[in-house]
C-alpha cells in the first residue's frame, strides 16, 4: 500500500546502465572514443583563421540530379531506404520506404528548396514535391570532407525560400569558398579540421560516459 521507491531506483538505474553501455559501444565502434588531438589536428584548429580560401563553381565540383517518383507519406512504411524531404527536422529524413524509385548513392549531398544542405553517409531516395536534389561529387571524397563541404553550402539557406526556391539550375554557377592549395581545393585540410572538431565535440560525451560507467560499477 506504499509507493515502491526501491523499485523506481533500481528500474531507472538499470535503464541508465543500459543506455551508457550502448553509448560506450557506439563510441568504440565509430572510433570516437579517442578524443586526443594529434599535432596535425591542433595545427588545423590553430591555423584555421589564416587559411587560404578560393572560390569554386559548384558545377566544377558536382553533378546535380532529382528523384523520379513523388514519394508521399503514405509510402513510408519503415522498410527499404531512407527518404529525404525538405526541412531541418530530423535532418530532412522523412522515414523509410521500399516503393520503387530512384536510389541515390551514399557520399553525396542533398539540398532542398530552402537551400538547406546535408551530407548523406547512406544511400537514400528523395521526394520530388519538395524539390530536393542531390549533388554527386565529381571527385572521390571522404565523409569528413563531405561534412565540411555541406556546411560550406550554408549560405544557400540565406538566399532561398518559398518565394525563391533553390534548384540545381539556380546554383550550379554559384561559387563555394573552400580551403585552397595550388589552385585546387585542399581536401587534406578539410579532413583534418573536421576530425579535430569531432574530437572537441565528443570529448565531454566520452568523459561523461566514462564517469557514469565507473559510478554504476561501484
Amino acid at each position: 500500500g506504499k509507493i515502491d521507491f526501491d523499485f523506481m531506483e533500481s528500474f531507472i538505474s538499470e535503464l541508465e546502465a543500459r543506455r551508457i553501455a550502448e553509448l560506450e559501444a557506439y563510441l568504440s565502434v565509430t572510433g570516437l572514443k579517442n578524443y586526443t588531438l594529434t599535432e596535425e589536428e591542433q595545427k588545423a584548429i590553430r591555423d584555421f583563421s589564416t587559411l587560404k580560401w578560393g572560390g569554386y563553381e559548384l558545377q566544377t565540383l558536382f553533378t546535380g540530379s532529382n528523384g523520379d517518383f513523388d514519394i508521399q507519406k503514405t509510402h513510408i512504411n519503415g522498410n527499404g531506404y531512407y527518404v529525404i524531404t525538405a526541412g531541418l527536422t530530423n535532418n530532412g529524413i522523412l522515414g523509410k520506404t521500399d516503393v520503387i524509385s530512384k536510389i541515390f548513392d551514399k557520399g553525396t549531398i542533398t539540398v532542398d528548396m530552402f537551400g538547406f544542405s546535408f551530407y548523406r553517409q547512406f544511400p537514400y531516395k528523395m521526394v520530388t514535391h519538395a524539390r530536393v536534389f542531390s549533388l554527386k561529387p565529381l571527385m572521390k571524397i571522404t565523409d569528413k570532407q563531405g561534412i565540411f563541404i555541406s556546411n560550406s553550402l550554408n549560405f544557400l539557406s540565406k538566399e532561398f525560400g518559398y518565394e525563391n526556391m533553390c534548384s540545381w539550375e539556380k546554383i550550379k554557377a554559384k561559387s563555394i569558398q573552400l580551403p585552397t592549395k595550388d589552385g585546387k581545393p585542399d581536401y587534406n585540410v578539410m579532413e583534418t579540421f573536421i576530425s579535430a572538431i569531432q574530437k572537441l565535440v565528443i570529448k565531454d560525451v566520452v568523459l561523461y560516459a566514462d564517469k557514469k560507467s565507473r559510478r554504476l560499477k561501484e
